[in-house]
């Protein structure tokens, strides 16, 4: 059995190479940022009402595995859309390359332009790819380059 850097267990021994990897991981970029006005309402029998409204954030990811339809995912039955697992692929601060994020259990991101354009998708075990969350579909869905 594998564990990520971070799991640590009650009575666990620590190791040089497990804290050199905690710290790897922790020197990995990491920025998250909400923009917009915050609106408070004034003399209102509701109180103090606030909110921030983001921007969706774009991430740079990488697959662990193809992207096949038939996934049993969110929908509670066989996903016609093209999804795999996947992690972030975040820039190193310190040695200026980028990585794998090695903390953290993959995420599903879902590739609808190669359903709609009728294709299997291209995304295979080690692609690296952009993806950003569908707010009106609440999945994060593949953003595809347009190969200039």
């Amino acid at each position: 059995m594998t564990h990520r850097p971070l799991d640590y267990r009650p009575g666990e021994a620590l190791s040089a190479r497990r804290l050199n990897d905690t710290q790897r991981e922790a020197l990995l970029s990491r920025h998250a940022a909400l923009r917009g006005p915050g609106v408070s309402s004034v003399n209102s029998s509701a109180g103090l009402q606030a909110s921030n409204f983001g921007r969706p954030q774009v991430q740079m990811c990488i697959a662990v595995e193809d992207f096949l339809s038939g996934n049993w995912t969110d929908l509670q039955t066989s996903d016609p859309i093209p999804n795999g697992a996947s992690k972030l692929y975040r820039l190193n601060t310190v040695s200026g390359e980028y990585e794998s994020e090695q903390a953290g259990n993959p995420f599903r991101v879902w590739d609808v332009q190669a359903h709609v354009a009728g294709m299997d998708s291209s995304i295979t075990k080690g692609t690296v790819f952009y993806a950003a969350l569908n707010s009106e579909s609440k999945r994060i869905e593949v953003i595809h380059s347009t190969g200039m």
